[in-house]
């Protein structure tokens, strides 16, 4: 019996100490985040910009604001024709890999992972966060989702260039198993009222550059149907 005991005692102090470990990291990574982001409102277009989109639609874009870290890419908030929330995230790459071997698709829900920091932005209605801590440069993306009606609608503009449409509940992604959920879209209410929001994301790569682009529509019942990001985009993706 007393055996028993100094085993839970034990067990108990391990977990713990587990925890008062993890609080501290997400303290401090909390803390190291806060220090090094700067939020920059309406900065100009610059050269990467010019290339990633028409000169057309640059005409039509209005930045936000840029959210500049040093644990990662820029980050960028864009408004369209004041149609919707325009953001794109740069992602460096470990190898110039092929789109369909870089994604991996799941059909499950998901939350933000605990006990790490994020920015929080503006998703219309839904929990819109992007990790506020350093990434690893990846090679493989685990993209899950679910959707009214499971459906997703996909599109393979090229092999560099692949669209996805849906009306989600939940949307992520995440570099690798153990790693941390880098994008979250959706609601994290645990009650059973679900609510779909329209979304139209694209993975654009070229070379060992991934740009994400998600587009978050103004208006909840937005036709996600048409060229939109396409349209405005440069697809120089094969050079």
């Amino acid at each position: 019996m007393k055996t028993r005991i100094i085993i839970v005692i034990g067990i108990l102090a391990i977990g713990f100490v587990y925890l008062v470990v993890k609080i501290t990291k997400a303290v401090k990574a909390n803390n190291d985040s806060w220090a090094n982001t700067k939020y920059c409102y309406h900065e100009k277009f610059n050269r990467e910009d010019s290339l990633l989109f028409k000169s057309s639609a640059l005409t039509q874009l209005q930045s936000v604001f840029v959210i500049k870290s040093k644990y990662r890419n820029d980050i960028k908030y864009l408004e369209y024709k004041n149609q919707g929330k325009l953001y794109y995230i740069k992602i460096d790459l470990l190898e110039n890999i092929p789109l369909d071997k870089l994604l991996i698709f799941q059909n499950i829900k998901t939350t933000p992972t605990t006990m790490h920091t994020y920015d929080v932005l503006n998703g219309n209605g839904a929990d819109f966060k992007i990790l506020a801590e350093k990434i690893p440069k990846i090679n493989n993306i685990i993209f899950s989702s679910t959707s009214e009606n499971n459906l997703l609608q996909k599109y393979v503009l090229n092999k560099n260039f692949i669209k996805y449409n849906a009306s989600i509940y939940t949307f992520s992604l995440q570099y690798g198993k153990g790693n941390p959920i880098d994008m979250f879209l959706g609601n994290e209410d645990i009650t059973f009222v679900r609510k779909s929001y329209p979304l139209v994301i694209s993975f654009y790569k070229k070379q060992k550059t991934l740009y994400i682009l998600l587009f978050i529509p103004n208006k909840a019942n937005k036709d996600l149907e048409g060229n939109l990001l396409e349209g405005i985009m440069n697809d120089n993706s094969n050079q």
